[in-house]
């Protein structure tokens, strides 16, 4: 689903929660929504490829400002020497 799909499902109350996910196969940060039947749809583009992040916090502001759903981030382990 593209953002404005997404944006779309939102706004007729039809989605449950976002998710933020590292993948670490494209080194990049992937968005998955739950529809409030319980089915996942990956962040795509218009042709149908998935779209990565560079990292987590550009991608939960990004979800923020179309999305009114909790949003999970997981994925990476952050160490602070």
């Amino acid at each position: 689903m593209t953002l404005d799909e997404i944006s779309e499902l939102n706004r007729h109350g039809g989605l449950r929660d976002a998710s933020v996910e590292f993948d670490p196969f494209s080194l990049e940060w992937v968005v998955d929504v739950c529809d409030t039947g319980g089915t996942r749809h990956a962040l795509t583009d218009a042709r149908g490829a998935r779209v990565g992040f560079v990292d987590d916090t550009t991608a939960t502001v990004t979800l923020a400002a179309h999305l009114n759903c909790p949003i999970r981030c997981t994925g990476l382990l952050r160490s602070v020497d």
